[in-house]
C-alpha cells in the first residue's frame, strides 16, 4: 500500500481475538474447496454462512477490518475460492467482502494492483448465479470509479478478456430477468464506452447488431412499469453511444430497427400518459445538472432522429408499425416543444387521448413561458424540434442484413 506504517496502525485496531476469528473463518472457507467436485452447488453450512456474512458486514462498516483483510495471503485465498470453489453462495459472499473492502481507497488501490485477482474476477462472469453476478459487478463498479489509475488497470483487464467479456455480458443481457443485475451491467457498460478514445476496445467489440439486440431486450425488461429513470437512462445512453455513427445506422437490419423504435415508442407513450417525468423532475435537486429523466428523454429523441434518417421494412405490416411508432414519438416531441423543454410542464393525456385537465400540474410560470428557461431545457427543446420537424418519409429499402457483426 502507499503508506505501510499507517495501514499497519489501522489494521492493529482490530483486536487479536477478532483477527484470529477472521483468519480461522477464511481457513474454513478454503477447506470447502473440493477439486474433484464438478457441479456447482449452493450448500454452504449455515454456521459458516453466518460467520462469512459477519465479515462482509464488518468490512462495510469498519475500515480497520477491510485493511486487516487486505493481506497477500487472505486475498490469495479469496482468489482460490473464486477460481476453484463450487459453492455459489460462498462465491457471492467473497465477492461481497471484496466489494465492501474496495469502498476504502487504500484497500481499493491494493486490490486493483493484484492482477491475478482482477483476472479471476472477470473469469467469474461465466457464472449463472444472479446474486453472485450482482456482487461481482458491484466490485468492478466500485474499483473502476474514482481513481484514474485504478480505472486504467481495470480497463486493461477488460481488454485482456474482451472476447469472453462480450460473450458473457451478451448472454446476461439476452436472458436475465433480474432488474438489479441488468441495471448494474448496463451501468458498467455505459462507464466503459463513455470515454473519449479512438481505441475504445469495448465500444469496438459491442458495436454489432446482435449485441444491440441484447441491449434492447434488457432495456425492455427494465421498462416494465418503470418509475425509476435511474435504471433506464444507462441502457438508453449505451444505445445512443452505439448509434451515433450515421454509416453504422444505415446498415441496420429491419428487425433491429423495429425493435428499437418500439422501445422508444413505449417510452414516449408512458411519458405522455402518466406523470413519471413530472415526479422525476420533482426529485431532481440541481437544475444545472442533467437528471436521469432528462438524460433518458434526450437519448430517446436523438436515437429516434437518427433512425428516422433511413428506415428499412420488409413488408407492409412492418411499415404500418413503424409509422405508428413514428407518430407516437413525434407526438411526444411536440409536447416537449409546447413545454419549451421543461419536462415537468408536459401536458399529459389519458391513453384514450383525453387530457388530464382535472389534475394538471402546470402553474402560472409554465403558462407564461415563451422560451426555454435554461441550458438543459434549450437542448431538449432543440432535440424535440429536430425530430418533430424532420420531413423524411419512410422508405421501403431492401434489407441487406449487413452490419458490424
Amino acid at each position: 500500500m502507499d503508506d505501510v506504517d499507517e495501514e499497519e496502525v489501522i489494521a492493529a485496531q482490530v483486536s487479536p481475538d477478532t483477527q484470529q476469528l477472521f483468519l480461522k473463518t477464511v481457513d474454513q472457507m478454503v477447506d470447502t474447496i473440493d477439486l474433484e467436485q464438478v457441479e456447482i452447488t449452493n450448500d454452504l453450512p449455515q454456521e459458516l454462512d453466518v460467520a462469512v456474512g459477519c465479515i462482509m458486514d464488518q468490512c462495510a462498516s469498519s475500515e480497520e477490518t477491510a485493511v486487516f483483510l487486505a493481506r497477500d495471503d487472505t486475498l490469495w485465498n479469496f482468489g482460490r475460492i473464486l477460481k476453484w470453489g463450487k459453492i455459489s453462495r460462498l462465491n457471492e459472499l467473497v465477492l461481497g467482502i471484496l466489494a465492501n473492502m474496495a469502498h476504502y481507497e487504500s484497500v481499493r488501490i491494493y486490490i486493483t494492483h493484484k492482477s491475478d485477482l482482477r483476472d479471476i474476477v472477470f473469469y467469474m462472469l461465466y457464472v449463472r448465479d444472479v446474486p453472485t453476478l450482482i456482487e461481482l459487478l458491484r466490485l468492478i463498479h466500485t474499483c473502476i470509479t474514482g481513481d484514474c489509475l485504478n480505472e486504467e488497470k481495470w480497463r486493461e483487464t477488460v481488454t485482456d478478456h474482451i472476447t469472453s467479456f462480450v460473450d458473457h455480458t451478451q448472454f446476461i443481457l439476452q436472458n436475465c430477468k433480474n432488474e438489479q443485475l441488468l441495471a448494474q451491467l448496463t451501468y458498467l457498460l455505459d462507464q466503459l464506452i463513455d470515454v473519449d478514445s479512438e481505441e475504445n476496445v469495448v465500444l469496438m467489440h459491442i458495436s454489432n447488431w446482435k449485441y444491440i439486440d441484447a441491449i434492447v431486450l434488457a432495456t425492455e425488461m427494465l421498462f416494465e412499469e418503470f418509475e425509476n429513470f435511474g435504471k433506464i437512462c444507462r441502457p438508453l445512453h449505451v444505445l445512443h453511444t452505439l448509434l451515433v455513427d450515421p454509416t453504422f445506422v444505415q446498415t441496420i437490419p429491419s428487425s433491429t430497427n423495429l425493435a428499437i423504435m418500439k422501445l422508444l415508442y413505449s417510452f414516449a407513450i408512458r411519458c405522455s400518459t402518466s406523470r413519471v417525468l413530472s415526479k422525476e423532475m420533482d426529485r431532481a435537486n440541481d437544475e444545472q445538472l442533467w437528471c436521469a429523466g432528462q438524460v433518458s428523454t434526450a437519448c430517446v429523441l436523438q436515437i429516434a432522429y437518427m433512425l428516422l434518417q433511413i428506415t428499412k421494412v420488409s413488408n407492409e405490416e412492418e411499415r404500418k408499425k413503424l409509422n405508428q411508432y413514428h407518430e407516437g414519438i413525434k407526438g411526444f416531441a411536440k409536447r416537449i416543444i409546447d413545454a419549451f423543454g421543461v419536462l415537468s410542464a408536459i401536458e399529459v393525456y389519458f391513453p384514450d387521448g383525453s387530457p388530464w385537465s382535472d389534475i394538471c400540474y402546470r402553474d402560472d410560470e409554465d403558462e407564461e413561458r415563451k422560451e426555454p428557461p435554461d441550458t438543459i431545457s434549450r437542448d431538449l427543446y432543440k432535440y424535440a424540434q429536430d425530430l418533430h420537424t424532420d420531413t423524411h418519409d419512410s422508405l421501403v429499402v431492401p434489407d441487406t442484413g449487413r452490419g458490424r457483426n
